[in-house]
Formats: structure tokens, sequence, C-alpha cells
């Protein structure tokens, strides 16, 4: 509760208008997603039936013609994340909080602050995840913990850089925009 309050301290107060316009740009990304996922599952669905019906395990050679199911899936996630994103950017909006809805240069330290986290999200998830496979697979006593904390750490590594260099260029995109809108309205 104490994180919360310090969180909403330090981000400032949320702007009506902006948190309306990006409702709007979210609930476009969540239609993406709903559509897409229900696309994804369908399609095993018919994976499933064509199998049984045909009498071809997907797990044999034949399994190796076939689209998985996880590429249209991570396919349609990136698409509900990056539909909102897109078009916040091109209305210039970053956040629906005040202090970073207008800034006029790139917060760092929110910048560096979010990129941490993504980054130790990422981490934890690829060496849990992986521990996880590994207990199921192989059993625990053949997981290569260390092998598994390497990658996490790596993963960790690249989504820290990647999330500082995609943000900053959210911001520094939607910085631009919102002074360009806001010419046009001037000039």
């Amino acid at each position: 509760m104490h994180l919360i309050r310090k969180w909403n301290e330090y981000m400032g107060p949320k702007d009506e208008r902006l948190e309306a316009e990006s409702s709007r740009y979210m609930k476009m990304g969540y239609r993406v997603l709903l559509a897409g996922a229900l696309l994804c599952l369908y399609y095993s669905i018919m994976l499933d039936q064509v199998s049984d019906t045909t009498g071809v395990a997907l797990c044999t050679t034949a399994g190796d013609r076939v689209v998985p199911v996880s590429l249209p899936l991570a396919i349609a996630v990136l698409l509900a994340g990056a539909v909102p994103l897109a078009l916040g950017m091109q209305k210039g909006i970053i956040s629906d909080r005040n202090r970073y809805a207008s800034v006029e240069r790139i917060p760092w330290d929110f910048v560096a602050l979010i990129s941490l986290g993504t980054g130790a999200l990422v981490g934890l998830l690829t060496c849990g995840m992986r521990i996880i496979a590994e207990v199921q697979i192989v059993g625990i006593d053949r997981v290569t913990w260390g092998g598994d904390i390497a990658i996490g750490v790596v993963f960790f590594g690249m989504a820290f850089a990647l999330s500082i260099a995609f943000t900053a260029a959210m911001f520094h995109s939607a910085i631009k925009n919102r002074q360009r809108l806001e010419a046009e309205l001037d000039g």
C-alpha cells in the first residue's frame, strides 16, 4: 500500500482528458488481443480435429509442416500492445499523468526505473519458466540451475537495454508529435 501511494505521488495527478483518450486506445488493443487469441484458439482446435480425423499425429514429421499456434499468438499479443502505443504516440500522449503528459525532454530517471523493472521481470520469468520446464521434462535432480540463472541474467540485460531504447524513443516521438500539434494549433 505504501509503495502504491509513493508511486502515485511520484507520477502526479491524472489528466482526465488523457485518461479517456488512453482508454480508447486500450480498448482497441484489447479488441486486437481478443480477436487474435480467439483466432489462434480456433486454429488450434482445427489442428487437433484434422489430426484426429486423419490419424496423423502432430508430434511427428507432419507437425513440422504446421505453423505452431505460438507464432500467431505472439503476433497477436505484440499487435495488441503496439496498436495503443502507436495511437498514443501519434497523438503525443505518453501517459495519463500530468507529470509525464507534457514533458519537454526525456525523463531519464523514469526511463531507467521502467527499464529496470522490465528487465527484472523478463529475467526472473525467463529463469523461473526454464526451471519449471526442466523440472517437468528431466526432473528436479537434472535441472541446470547455473545455466538457467545465466540465461535469466542475459535476458535481463537484453530486456533492460531494449526497454531503455524503446521507452526513450517513445517519449521522444510523443514529445515531437505533441510539439507539432501545438505548433499547428498556434499557427
